[in-house]
């Protein structure tokens, strides 16, 4: 089974990051190294993160020592991968089934997938979250086969696609991940949505609005189809949410 490289980034996370390194630590697969990247943070990140990174035999924490966003953390992070499948997580991302990793290598393989992401995990309570990630899960699964869509909180890949597409663009401020796997397909790789879900972190939506949050995402995918344009300037600041 192939070996991975597992890159998350984070900007005071000390609240999250145990949490998806212990999760990781429980996986069945082990065969992988993990590298954060961390965007300078001013809390105990790197403290927490390096008290569980014991936990591993290959870890990584590494101070990019700027704040430039999602897209400059995962490229910065990706330099340090030494093996060709990557898997991108953010620090609030919780992949709580032992055998996730091992699915995800041998769906990989069935698939025949060189990138993609996963469908979202319902954890917020209510009718209207149940109907969003709904809505949220069929677009994944549809847009797959015309402009792929993903979400970079998990995100595989490999390093030859990475080169290929040029990393995340860092120029652009919302839906960079869609971009990305977007970019992949045009040059020829094969993207999928696997069938497996990851618990997705609500908390954006909880301090934007589930609404307002939603409409954004909508209008920023419905530019995307009809015009092929980015969006990179919204009001979306990285590690503005607690």
């Amino acid at each position: 089974m192939k070996k991975l490289s597992i890159i998350i980034i984070t900007l005071n996370e000390e609240k999250n990051i145990q949490n998806i390194l212990k999760d990781l630590s429980h996986q069945t697969f082990q065969d992988f190294e993990i590298i954060i990247s961390d965007s300078n943070s001013s809390d105990a990140t790197a403290k927490k993160a390096q008290e569980m990174g014991k936990c591993f035999t290959e870890f990584r924490f590494d101070n990019c020592g700027k704040t430039l966003g999602p897209s400059f953390g995962r490229n910065y992070g990706e330099q340090f991968a030494k093996y060709e499948q990557l898997l991108f997580l953010d620090a609030d991302t919780r992949i709580r089934e032992h055998d996730f990793l091992e699915r995800l290598l041998q769906n990989i393989t069935l698939f025949h997938a060189d990138a993609g992401s996963f469908y979202f995990k319902l954890t917020t309570r209510g009718i209207l979250p149940f109907l969003g990630y709904k809505l949220m899960n069929f677009g994944l699964f549809i847009t797959q086969y015309l402009s792929p869509t993903a979400c970079g909180a998990f995100l595989f890949s490999t390093k030859a696609v990475h080169k290929k597409v040029g990393g995340f663009r860092e120029d652009v401020q919302l839906c960079e991940d869609c971009d990305y796997v977007r970019d992949a397909k045009r040059a020829g790789f094969h993207v999928r949505m696997l069938p497996m879900a990851c618990e997705f972190s609500d908390r954006r939506l909880q301090q934007d609005g589930f609404f307002r949050t939603g409409i954004g995402y909508l209008k920023a995918n419905l530019i995307r189809f009809t015009t092929g344009k980015s969006i990179k300037k919204t009001n979306y600041t990285f590690g503005n949410y607690e």
